[in-house]
């Protein structure tokens, strides 16, 4: 859906606004394997659209060390040779179904809804009402090193 000129920012507006920051705050003060939180996008297309997507980069070590699952092949390799791996699914990330990796996936889009509408932030502090941050995709830490406890893990790793 186009976005209306009375709600329209800019980049600049957007890494600005208090309603990104506390909730860039809270999603790695809840999930600390969340590293990091930043815009998919890098400006040109902030108005595109009314859903503002978000980048969250987490440490899949971390995760896994929560959750039990292990990180998909495909993602370990990439960490291995030093590339930042992305998905906009957790489960293309992890090695686990799709369904149990929406559980955290829709934890953390309550967890952002609920601060758009939560009314400990002031109204002018807000991001315009009809638009709403979403998560773009997943993305492995940028220079994550695999931790020595793991290198006998890479082995049981699935294709």
């Amino acid at each position: 859906m186009a976005v209306k000129a009375q709600d329209m920012l800019t980049y600049e507006q957007l890494i600005d606004n208090y309603e990104y920051k506390v909730t860039k705050k809270i999603l790695i003060r809840e999930y600390p394997w969340i590293k990091d939180v930043t815009l998919t996008d890098d400006g040109e297309k902030v108005n595109e659209y009314n859903l503002i997507f978000i980048t969250l980069h987490i440490n899949p070590f971390e995760l896994s060390d929560v959750t039990g699952w292990s990180i998909a092949k495909w993602a370990f390799n990439d960490i291995k040779n030093g590339i930042t791996y992305w998905s906009p699914y957790l489960s293309t990330l992890m090695n686990v179904p799709y369904e149990e990796a929406m559980i955290i996936t829709n934890e953390i889009d309550d967890t952002i809804k609920s601060i758009h509408t939560s009314s400990a932030i002031p109204q002018e502090l807000r991001l315009p009402t009809t638009r709403k941050l979403s998560i773009g995709r997943f993305s492995t830490q940028e220079g994550i090193t695999i931790p020595t406890s793991y290198v006998d893990w890479v082995k049981t790793l699935k294709d």
